[in-house]
């Protein structure tokens, strides 16, 4: 009974989650914009440049598309940014890690899309005065735990990350009502599965062999489908 529990499991997981993936994150950010500031205000307009820190983004310049007026914003500031995506690059590959996850063929010609690179405010894990803007890389699957690129996380050598190379974060940082903290790679199995999961049964129904950091975008999506 539990074998063909599991089966029924596994078949539920990949019909939901073949495309819930994580996004690339980005390394510029230009465009046309739309900022949420902490106060409420909508600001429409150009988003001509973005100060990226080590750990992401600190501020942005933004022409305001009713006034024409180029503005200064500090991360404490914003509450989120939407940088609309252009029809060039609006689909993007997928990584030889997410072609890896789903046992796809290298060539095999895969593309994921999206309508715009969303940036929000976060305050970092462990430093609660850190304020920063962070992307959101789990756009479609994310009601229930929202991820963010960690670009210490992310390993930068000599200008080039794991994921440009195609490889997997080594952390992440997420948001579960509204706190803010680390989900890592070498402790993925042993501490924050049952921690995140803990209410998805089926989730808990996978064997521990089974679980892998590798698979955490998979996980995310089918946690926020969980009842």
């Amino acid at each position: 009974m539990k074998q063909i529990f599991y089966a029924l499991v596994m078949l539920f997981i990949s019909q939901i989650s073949i495309a819930q993936v994580f996004f690339t994150p980005v390394q510029k950010l230009k465009g046309p914009a739309i900022v949420t500031t902490v106060a409420g205000k909508e600001v429409n307009g150009e988003l001509v440049s973005a100060q990226f820190a080590t750990r992401g983004v600190s501020s942005i310049k933004l022409i305001d598309s009713a006034t024409g007026v180029e503005t200064s914003y500090n991360a404490e500031d914003i509450k989120s940014v939407k940088v609309m995506v252009n029809k060039n690059s609006a689909m993007e590959k997928l990584g030889k890690q997410t072609k890896s996850l789903f046992g796809l063929r290298k060539g095999t010609e895969n593309l994921l899309v999206r309508d715009y690179i969303e940036f929000d405010q976060v305050k970092y894990p462990e430093e609660k005065d850190k304020i920063l803007l962070l992307e959101l890389l789990n756009n479609d699957f994310s009601s229930k735990i929202q991820v963010y690129d960690h670009r210490v996380g992310a390993k930068l050598n000599n200008g080039m990350s794991l994921w440009d190379k195609g490889e997997e974060s080594l952390s992440y940082i997420i948001v579960v009502n509204g706190e803010a903290s680390f989900v890592e790679k070498k402790k993925y199995k042993s501490l924050y599965f049952d921690k995140l999961f803990a209410s998805c049964p089926e989730l808990m129904a996978m064997p521990e062999k089974d679980v892998n950091f590798s698979d955490f975008a998979k996980h995310v999506s089918i946690f926020d489908k969980c009842k």
